[in-house]
């Protein structure tokens, strides 16, 4: 069973960063947990591997896309058989092409 969820920095706050996603995959359980850390990038956990990824970065314009932007691009690259460390590039690059757009 996969279990996808968003968490985002501003719901992770009371974690450091490698404890929020070692907490989350104790708790849960799942697959993997990816962290998402504004313009820090984020973090992949799969209980054995932790993976960074780098923000690319841009002038933000407007933000509230970007979770939703990245997460979306994310679970298609997974679906399309990407690897984690593609699909998160891929997500980031969506992401910030997100926030540098209005609307």
């Amino acid at each position: 069973q996969t279990v996808y969820d968003a968490l985002n920095q501003g719901q992770q706050k009371k974690l450091v960063k490698d404890e929020a996603v070692k907490a989350l995959f104790d708790r849960y359980h799942p697959e993997f947990v990816v962290v998402t850390q504004g313009k820090q990038g984020g973090v992949f956990y799969d209980g054995k591997e932790t993976l960074r990824y780098p923000a690319f970065r841009v002038e933000a314009v407007d933000t509230p896309a970007a979770g939703d932007s990245y997460t979306g691009f994310f679970v298609a690259g997974l679906c399309r058989g990407d690897l984690p460390e593609t699909a998160m590039d891929h997500a980031a690059a969506a992401s910030a092409i997100a926030v540098s757009r209005n609307g």
